[in-house]
């Protein structure tokens, strides 16, 4: 029962997906994979790790522009 949480595709903050689903031939191509930014055991854990990633944007930078946030972040 693991999930990762990704930044969403639309105007929403984050998604969360159970990881079987990056299985799917969708999820091949380098354009449809998700910007992951984390993983958790479990449905309830991921909700956790959603609302703690927010509660920290919010605190770093006042807002809650999650994608600024990692795109400013990236390696």
């Amino acid at each position: 029962m693991i999930y990762v949480i990704s930044l969403a595709k639309n105007k929403d903050l984050l998604e969360i997906y159970h990881s079987g689903m990056l299985k799917q031939k969708y999820y091949r191509k380098k354009a449809n994979m998700p910007y992951i930014v984390g993983i958790a055991a479990g449905y309830g854990e991921a909700v956790t790790l959603v609302t703690n990633i927010l509660e920290d944007v919010y605190q770093l930078t006042g807002g809650y522009d999650v994608k600024e946030f990692f795109k400013t972040r990236r390696a």
